[in-house]
């Protein structure tokens, strides 16, 4: 044991000693170096350019580690090239204050060489052309895998391939100096052999029939023989047309390039004509059910244009038979355009029985909290399923349903008849697209500052109802109208609440109250100044439609202290509410918060004001405003042209595209005009006129008719200053939405008088 302890306190002490000697020896951190590989992502077989900036000043040579089993020893510019692909580091090691120090770098090599050819499903009669991508010569050795080599070829070459396969095509950079094959594999096909087609397929008498010789070798001269005794001699293309006012099966015949034998024959059956006619079953159709509709002795047996009266357009390829469901009870001329072309080849007058189904609901402008009752009308069932759009669905509901939403915004709601169980081709859904406001109750008070014993006023604002049921955080409860005073015996933090409907509403608006005491000064609340902004701080702004929600902030400098109560407002609408308790004399910035935040949906300029409940203010709160564009619309609605610019004494102006250029300080007029592009009627289009931002025309065109045009004139008076711009906008208006189908902007630039 005594041994034991003697030989652990030896080891204790040797440690000792060899710590201390190490704390004695003298460290010195050595700064790191770098390697540049250019180029930095290089491709097999290609020379790269190593460069070292050494960590220190050194003798002697570097020591490379090119990372692939491949050393050298250099100074501090090497070359090498990699014959694989992969990812290698790469180390230079060099000596620094006796000591070696490696500097390192990671390089990934690649191979992009490859080969491309046109056209891509080539016959014997194509010339192929291939193309080498990305290699590192002009000088290639190609191999077209048919037994045909060519040496020193360029980057892109062609070939021709006498019969059908499948080829292998190799590419050797350096003029076949190079290690690594690049291959692609190409099928030949046979040429194709030549035959007639035509069109229509299903011909009748006195119809235009359109023959084509396909794979023939003349392009000019075709010899036809349409079997009705009718021969085309002359110089002809591969596309001809031929009537045959005769029934029957003809063997039509043709020659290329005019010669004695046959090069190809078809068999062609002729019918007579019948005229085109459309039926439908039921006779006596219902709204909500479905109609089947023929197109009967149609040319087309794929291709029908539907149009059924109620403003559907069935414009895809549409088969013969089709079947179409009414939603409202009516007389519906129902049009078919055979082959899809633009006259109406056969009508049908359709009478349907019944009212629409629809979902209405109450309040028809119903809020965030706020109880709504949905009711699906002219349902065929008492056995209904509901999808409110946010997430709650009701499997097996009723007709009358009701829902409350947590969040505004605009959802779609949507309702299966029979629970969504039956044929769904027979009962459809019924959607409805439903705004839900944010929650714009405010409650008021005043005077300000409140004080014990003093009488106070309180207002509810922005509620639906005139009972109201008061809650003033004191202990008194009480239904009492909009309007009404209420007194403070004590002073503190008092919540007031106030309930719509006379307490049926379960959500209600509460509001701090600050009660002070009877006696002691209290500086006056008011409004010195207000500044509106976005977030970098301007008063304009454009986004994209459908962008993330804008939020605006205002500025806000005030005397004394009270309650503010305020209210967004985006195009004269309310958008959220300000309500904050002031201490005295400071400056504070609101925003007009995340959730909604300043709507991105609409196209077009949008104005964004703070409307300012309490305290009364003099003067007027700024507006600002920003700009949300169009996406590019799928078809083309509205088309403009600018005829001409004139000053008031009938004078021209330079008008270009999208310039115009005109004194300072006069009237102007701008006279064009619109297009309706479209197809269909557009009952009301908005044209709105902005110069500088500011709204300065405005004018709400009638009924205007698929390619009709019509003129419009605007005026505007340009100040001094810097160039302008002026921002035509027109909207296609409707019950339903507004849409801004056109935009033109025109830079406004000042010349000499």
């Amino acid at each position: 044991m005594n041994k034991l302890k003697a030989q652990r306190v030896f080891m204790e002490k040797l440690v000792f000693s060899l710590f201390s000697l190490f704390l004695l020896v003298p460290t010195k951190v050595l700064a790191q170096g770098s390697i540049l590989v250019s180029p930095s992502s290089p491709n097999v077989e290609q020379t790269v350019t190593m460069t070292l900036s050494p960590p220190c000043s050194f003798t002697g040579l570097v020591q490379w580690n090119f990372g692939d089993g491949s050393t050298a020893s250099g100074g501090t510019t090497v070359t090498h090239k990699y014959m694989t692909e992969g990812t290698f580091t790469i180390i230079a090691t060099v000596t620094c204050g006796g000591r070696p120090v490696q500097t390192s770098i990671k390089i990934a090599v690649h191979e992009a060489r490859e080969i491309s050819y046109s056209p891509p499903s080539p016959t014997t009669k194509d010339t192929v052309l291939f193309e080498a991508h990305h290699f590192l010569s002009s000088s290639i050795r190609w191999n077209f895998g048919d037994g045909t080599i060519k040496n020193y070829g360029s980057s892109v070459e062609s070939h021709q391939y006498s019969q059908p396969g499948i080829y292998t095509v190799t590419a050797l950079d350096f003029n076949g100096a190079s290690a690594f094959p690049i291959t692609a594999s190409i099928k030949v096909s046979a040429a194709a052999t030549p035959s007639i087609s035509y069109t229509p397929s299903s011909p009748r008498t006195g119809e235009t029939v359109t023959f084509v010789a396909n794979n023939f070798t003349s392009s000019s001269f075709i010899r036809w023989d349409f079997g009705d005794g009718t021969i085309e001699n002359d110089l002809t293309p591969p596309s001809i047309t031929h009537i045959y006012t005769a029934a029957g099966i003809y063997t039509v015949r043709a020659y290329d390039n005019g010669g004695l034998f046959v090069t190809a024959t078809t068999s062609v059956t002729v019918t007579p004509t019948v005229a085109p006619s459309i039926t439908y079953t039921p006779l006596s159709p219902k709204a909500g059910k479905p109609v089947t509709f023929t197109a009967l002795n149609f040319r087309s047996t794929t291709l029908i244009r539907w149009d059924f009266g109620d403003g559907t357009i069935e414009d895809d390829p549409s088969p013969p038979t089709i079947t179409h469901i009414y939603m409202a009870g009516g007389t519906y001329v129902v049009r078919a355009y055979d082959g899809g072309g633009a006259t109406v080849t056969a009508t049908a007058k359709v009478s349907v029985a019944g009212e629409p189904r629809e979902i209405t609901c109450q309040p028809r402008d119903p809020r965030v909290n706020e109880e709504i009752t949905f009711r699906a009308t002219n349902f065929f069932s008492f056995q209904i399923k509901w999808d409110f759009g946010d997430g709650t669905v009701i499997a097996t509901g009723t007709r009358d349903v009701k829902h409350t939403f947590t969040k505004p915004g605009i959802y779609t709601v949507t309702a299966w008849d029979f629970y969504g169980q039956a044929v769904p081709y027979e009962y459809p859904p019924v959607t409805a697209q439903i705004l839900i406001n944010p929650d714009i109750r405010m409650i008021s008070f005043s005077p300000l500052p409140a004080t014990v014993n003093k009488e106070i006023t309180f207002t509810a604002i922005n509620f639906r109802a005139s009972l109201i049921r008061w809650d003033f955080g004191d202990g008194t409860i009480m239904n009492g109208p909009r309007v009404l005073t209420h007194v403070y015996t004590k002073e503190g933090f008092f919540q007031v609440k106030a309930y719509d409907r006379g307490g049926l509403d379960n959500y209600p608006k509460s509001e701090e109250i600050t009660v002070l005491p009877e006696r002691g000064p209290v500086a006056p609340f008011g409004i010195s100044f207000i500044q509106l902004r976005f977030d970098d701080g301007k008063a304009y702004k454009e986004i994209v439609r459908n962008s993330a929600p804008l939020m605006a902030f205002a500025d806000i400098k005030y005397e004394g202290s009270g309650i503010l109560q305020a209210q967004w407002l985006v195009d004269g609408k309310p958008l959220g509410l300000v309500s904050r308790f002031l201490p005295f004399a400071r400056q504070i910035t609101v925003d007009s918060g995340k959730i909604p935040g300043l709507p991105t949906q609409v196209p077009g300029i949008h104005e964004v004001t703070l409307h300012i409940i309490n305290p009364q203010t003099e003067f007027s709160v700024p507006v600002i405003r920003y700009f949300v564009s169009m996406e590019p619309a799928e078809k083309e609605v509205l088309s403009l042209s600018l005829s001409e610019a004139i000053d008031l004494e009938d004078r021209g102006i330079i008008l270009f595209e999208d310039l115009l250029e005109v004194t300072a300080e006069d009237y102007f007029l701008i006279r064009g005009r619109i297009r309706n592009e479209s197809e269909e009627l557009l009952p009301y289009v908005l044209m709105r006129v902005y110069f500088d931002n500011e709204l300065i025309d405005e004018k709400l065109i009638k009924n205007l008719h698929p390619q009709e045009e019509t003129d419009f004139e605007t005026s505007f008076y340009h100040p001094k200053g810097k160039p302008k711009e002026i921002l035509l906008a027109f909207y296609r208006v409707s019950p339903e939405k507004t849409e801004l189908v056109l935009l033109k902007k025109i830079t406004v630039t000042t010349r000499p008088r």
